[in-house]
């Protein structure tokens, strides 16, 4: 069953599954490029699996599945300082994806409560 919230960014199977993917892909590039170069990473370890372990249930927990994947970015972002630059690209550009999903919607959020706001206080003229 999926969550209908505003935050429920991922909706469907298809969507499901190019998440299951994509963090997959963040756990198998986390091993190539960081190995064990810290506790750090273990722990990003954890709640990656631990999206896997969601992702992979009868019910799909999107909130739950939408905090373990802002946990795991922005823990990945501390593990990877002490990397090189190209490790540091790669981990970035595949954990970003991680995000995408959830970040589209709060963003959107956002944009129209400011717009609302803005034309509400006669920021923006009528119609703009």
């Amino acid at each position: 069953m999926m969550d209908s919230s505003p935050a429920a960014a991922v909706v469907d199977e298809v969507e499901i599954d190019a998440l299951r993917d994509t963090v997959q892909e963040c756990l198998d590039v986390l091993d190539a490029e960081a190995g064990d170069v810290e506790e750090r990473t273990n722990y990003v370890r954890y709640l990656l699996r631990r999206c896997l372990d969601i992702l992979e249930g009868e019910e799909v927990d999107l909130l739950a599945l939408r905090d373990l994947s802002f946990q795991a970015t922005g823990a990945v972002t501390a593990v990877s300082l002490n990397l090189p630059d190209e490790a540091r690209k790669k981990i970035g550009q595949v954990f970003i994806r991680l995000i995408v999903p959830w970040v589209s919607n709060v963003t959107s959020g956002v944009t129209s409560g400011v717009i609302t706001a803005s034309t509400t206080v006669g920021l923006l003229p009528p119609g703009s």
